[in-house]
């Protein structure tokens, strides 16, 4: 089955800092695209809309963006 995720979160705090992430370090690890194959089976993930992860500095917007 195909499916859009409307809804999708990356984050790598050893490029861009969450401070966020403090608080859950459960997942206070790289969250990219290539960490979403085992999630989506036995579904073939065909798009996705990105949503900012929100960094510490609101000045970082556009740096998470031009990585993203």
């Amino acid at each position: 089955m195909k499916i859009a995720d409307s809804h999708i979160h990356f984050w790598d705090p050893n490029h861009l800092r969450y401070d966020w992430l403090d608080e859950v370090p459960a997942i206070k690890r790289p969250f990219l695209p290539q960490h979403l194959t085992d999630q989506t089976e036995p579904f073939q993930l065909e798009k996705i809309v990105f949503v900012q992860a929100g960094g510490t500095d609101p000045n970082n917007a556009f740096a998470e963006v031009e990585w993203v």
